[in-house]
C-alpha cells in the first residue's frame, strides 16, 4: 500500500507539473518521514527505494537525438501512433521555433514497459525507423527518402506547402 500511495503522489505531481505543498504532505496516508518525496519533512536516507525502470525514456532521447542530428529540430512533444514500430512520424510544433511533435508506435512503446529486461540498443532502434511526415492529425502522411540531400528542407517544403 505505501508503494502504491507514493506511485500516486509521484506521478499525480507529474501530471500537473507541480511541486508539493505542505498541505499535501499533511494530507498523505504516508508518514512524512518514510517519504522520498516531501522535502518538507523527510529526513531519511531513501537510496533503498524500489527504482522503476522505464526504457522508453532511452528510446525517445535516441530519437531525439537522431531527429536534430539529421533535421536540427528539437522535439516539443511525444505521441504514440498504432503503424509498424519502426515507423517515425514528425508533425510541426511550431515552424518558426523550429520544433516538432513526435508520434512513436504505441506497441513499440508498451513493449519496453512489459520486457523492460530484455537488451536494447536505443541508437540502433532509433536510426532505423523511417521518417514520415504529417501536417497534423488524420492528414497524408508521406516517408522522408534516406538518399535525401536536404531533410529539413523537405520537411519546411511539405508542411508550408499544404498549409490550407
Amino acid at each position: 500500500m505505501r508503494y502504491l500511495v507514493i506511485t500516486q503522489c509521484r506521478n499525480s505531481r507529474r501530471l500537473k507539473s507541480r511541486e508539493l505543498t505542505r498541505g499535501d504532505c499533511n494530507r498523505c496516508r504516508i508518514e512524512a518521514t518514510e517519504c522520498p518525496f516531501s522535502h518538507f519533512y523527510s529526513s531519511k536516507n531513501h537510496a533503498t527505494e524500489y527504482i522503476e525502470i522505464d526504457l522508453r525514456k532511452d528510446l525517445i532521447n535516441e530519437v531525439k537525438r537522431r531527429i536534430y542530428a539529421e533535421l536540427r529540430f528539437n522535439v516539443s512533444e511525444i505521441k504514440t501512433h498504432s503503424y509498424s514500430n519502426n515507423i517515425l512520424i514528425l508533425t510541426p510544433d511550431s515552424i518558426a521555433n523550429e520544433t516538432v511533435k513526435i508520434y512513436l508506435s504505441k506497441r513499440l512503446l508498451n513493449d519496453l514497459l512489459y520486457f523492460r529486461n530484455a537488451q536494447y540498443d536505443f541508437e540502433k532502434i532509433a536510426y532505423k525507423m523511417r521518417l514520415n511526415l504529417i501536417l497534423g492529425e488524420n492528414s497524408k502522411m508521406i516517408e522522408i527518402p534516406k538518399n535525401i540531400p536536404d531533410k529539413k528542407k523537405m520537411c519546411l517544403n511539405f508542411w508550408n506547402g499544404n498549409k490550407k
